[in-house]
């Protein structure tokens, strides 16, 4: 007769009592069996990782601040340009009105702006005199230059230097007799008694480099203003 086998326990102690470590299963539900990933060291360990430290902080900052100030000031230059661009061509249409003028109306007229008082070179406008009159008379109302733009007499010196040449001795500004300085145009279109062409150089006034201008040269022979930029 075959002799039974008998499963031996996994540990043997008195009384047949299991000694055997506790599965875990069987393990006590107390804290330290059981480490959750909300445990407090792991929350604090997983901010330290993902928060910014001031010093990233600020450095971000500073990166957003000087992106800023390039914006603002290459905004700031473009507005300028625009300004300066803006004026050179309003100019440079009172001059070509005057020489279109002098040739439909087969007479003789003026692109003047005065040289003294508050509003020297910086206001322009269109005289004419008809061959069956000695007087001048003003057909375009004065168009002053924008705030910060100038005429800059030294690069303008031959159109400066036209003062009193083939016109009358003063002409009314408001009112007032003022001496000036013009561009003569004859019926055909052409300038009148120049022989070089006449410059209006308009920059910044803060530009004094002359980065950035706007002139208008007059052709002697044709009086058509061609504009020049850098």
């Amino acid at each position: 007769m075959n002799a039974k086998r008998f499963k031996e326990p996994l540990v043997s102690g008195h009384m047949g009592v299991n000694l055997a470590s506790p599965t875990r299963s069987q393990q006590p539900s107390c804290p330290e069996w059981k480490l959750s990933s909300s445990s407090p060291d792991r929350r604090t360990r997983y901010r330290s990782k993902a928060a910014f430290t001031l010093v990233e902080l600020l450095g971000v900052i500073a990166v957003i601040a000087l992106l800023m100030a390039l914006t603002v000031s290459n905004v700031g230059d473009l507005g300028k340009s625009r300004n300066l661009a803006n004026a050179g061509s309003s100019v440079r249409d009172i001059a070509a009105h005057a020489r279109n003028a002098a040739r439909s109306h087969n007479s003789l007229t003026m692109f003047v702006t005065p040289t003294e008082g508050a509003d020297a070179y910086r206001v322009f406008s269109v005289f004419e005199r008809t061959y069956d009159s000695t007087t001048w008379k003003q057909i375009t109302k004065w168009e002053r230059l924008p705030l910060g733009v100038i005429l800059d007499q030294t690069n303008s010196d031959t159109f400066v230097s036209s003062v009193g040449v083939g016109g009358p001795s003063t002409i009314k500004q408001n009112g007032t007799d003022k001496t000036y300085a013009k561009v003569l145009f004859q019926p055909n279109g052409s300038l009148m008694k120049s022989s070089v062409a006449p410059k209006l150089y308009f920059r910044q006034e803060t530009d004094s480099d002359g980065i950035n201008y706007y002139r208008i040269v007059f052709n002697p022979t044709t009086g058509i203003p061609i504009v020049e930029r850098p």
